[in-house]
């Protein structure tokens, strides 16, 4: 994640999602599209593996398991490892048959999980 960021910071922001779609190929970027730029950070801040209370602020997650790749529906509670590699933005929580769980939008398109998104299992290691 860390590259990531230190990219958004340089370039001076990011294009939307509709403007530069994810396409999940190897390959070059589009130089027409390399200033159209929608949002931007100045900083940013690693959290602590595992603290459930640190990702109500902010949330990134090893998205190279193959657990999550491949996930579909239901409530994942597979690990999603400590290398932090992916943003994922958590938008709500819930609970069904007394799991407890965040839902979690994801940037790989509606074709990933339930419409990419996903529920994540929650209250696992701290409240």
């Amino acid at each position: 994640m860390d590259y990531a960021f230190e990219f958004i910071i340089n370039n001076g922001g990011i294009d939307s999602e509709e403007d530069y779609p994810y396409r999940g190929v190897d390959g070059t970027c589009d130089q027409y599209m390399k200033n159209a730029k929608v949002a931007s950070i100045d900083s940013y801040e690693d959290v602590n593996s595992y603290d459930e209370l640190a990702l109500k602020r902010r949330v990134a997650i090893e998205g190279g398991g193959r657990e999550f790749q491949l996930y579909s529906s239901g409530v994942f509670s597979g690990r999603c490892g400590t290398a932090l590699d992916h943003g994922v933005v958590v938008v709500g929580y819930g609970t069904k048959n007394g799991h407890d769980y965040w839902i979690v939008r994801n940037s790989w398109g509606a074709d990933w999980g339930e419409e990419g998104y996903m529920r994540m299992e929650r209250n696992m290691g701290n409240s």
